[in-house]
């Protein structure tokens, strides 16, 4: 009788979930370019201990066997590829096992870019369920990380356990809603997300006027079903499943474990309405011009409006841009040559009283300024 020409391979991946389902489409992308792959689908890690006890696979791709599992499962001597991080702890990487997992702080970072580009909030926070998970955790990181950056800090909130809702739920309730608004949250994954979502509404906070909530994993069954659709960064979770079963070749091969961090981690961001019409942008630009109109007839300059704002002055610049197709200094050179015109109509004071008062040096600067807006002295405005 023959060798068996084709490898048995157990992969482990919970397809109910939107990053198990890529998972699947990764590894059977790999399996297409033409590996003599067997693939025996299994839903939890247990099954895949009870295969390998009975009728050994060639190898396995699974995700993260919890407690005792992981030992038994390192204790078996199959090759195997786990799509999450290596244990903390373990200083080693055994030679038949490699993990391959996303950078989830480049998850966080980019979820703080989103809420910069949807305008100035007042206040940021990071929602999580499952706290003992190093995704939550690397997410957390990468969100905090980039607020601070720009001056800003996150709050972060652990939601309580489907047995222990009810009053925990609550408490974690009230203090998001404590937090200044508008608000930005993040959510460590879709479910998540759809919890806070619930908990926004039962208090009836308008998302996203009030608050903006983004997830992760877009999960579009989820997604399009909350009130309102969630926006959400989609991982390259198919990416990792094509890398998981490309590491399991090469351990099928006798090759050495390794840990692989998968560069470029985000592969999209889907932008639905609980992120999508944030008022914000508009109001950062509504609150920039009322400042500058307060402050027109005397020497304000660029540093002031920023300094107001309390925003970067890159993304102050960008919004202007966006908006309005002008610089700041331009909305402050207008709202200087508007007060500069009402005083000269208004009044019979001299061009130097009232370069004076509005914060020019001399009589001379100021009728530079008018000439270069407006073609003509303040004297030949008057008349």
């Amino acid at each position: 009788m023959g060798k068996n020409p084709f490898l048995s391979v157990a992969v482990v991946t919970n397809v109910a979930g939107a990053s198990g389902r890529d998972h699947l489409s990764g590894v059977f992308k790999y399996v297409n370019t033409g590996k003599p792959w067997r693939l025996r689908l299994l839903n939890h890690v247990d099954e895949l201990l009870r295969t390998i006890a009975g009728n050994r696979p060639d190898g396995a791709i699974t995700i993260t066997p919890n407690g005792g599992r992981l030992d038994r499962l390192l204790a078996s001597g199959v090759p195997c590829a786990i799509t999450d991080y290596p244990p903390p702890g373990r200083r080693a990487v055994p030679p038949h096992v490699s993990f391959v997992h996303l950078d989830d702080e480049s998850i966080g970072r980019e979820a703080f870019a989103h809420f910069q580009s949807r305008g100035r909030f007042n206040a940021f926070a990071f929602v999580l369920d499952e706290p003992d998970f190093l995704y939550a955790k690397g997410r957390l990181a990468g969100f905090s990380a980039a607020a601070q950056a720009e001056g800003h800090r996150v709050h972060a909130f652990e939601l309580p356990e489907a047995d222990q809702e009810g009053r925990a739920r609550e408490s974690v309730a009230r203090k998001i809603l404590r937090l200044p608004r508008p608000l930005a949250v993040l959510a460590a994954r879709d479910r998540a997300a759809l919890k806070v979502l619930d908990m926004l509404r039962a208090a009836g906070i308008e998302v996203p006027g009030q608050v903006a909530v983004l997830g992760v994993d877009n999960d579009e069954l989820l997604c399009n079903a909350a009130e309102p659709p969630l926006s959400s960064i989609h991982p390259d979770h198919e990416r990792i499943g094509f890398l998981a079963a490309h590491e399991l070749d090469r351990l099928m091969k006798r090759g050495k474990g390794k840990v692989i961090t998968l560069d470029r981690s985000v592969k999209d961001l889907i932008m639905r309405r609980s992120t999508l019409t944030i008022p914000p942008a508009g109001r950062l630009i509504t609150e920039a011009l009322a400042f500058i109109q307060r402050n027109a007839g005397g020497d304000l300059r660029v540093p002031d409006v920023i300094a107001h704002l309390g925003c970067s002055r890159r993304l102050a610049d960008l919004r202007f841009r966006q908006i309005r197709n002008e610089t700041i200094q331009d909305a402050i050179d207008r709202a200087r040559l508007g007060h500069l015109k009402k005083r000269l109509m208004a009044t019979s004071d001299p061009v130097a009283r009232i370069a004076a008062d509005s914060g020019f040096s001399s009589a001379a600067v100021l009728t530079r300024f008018f000439v270069r807006h407006t073609g003509r002295p303040p004297s030949a405005w008057r008349r």
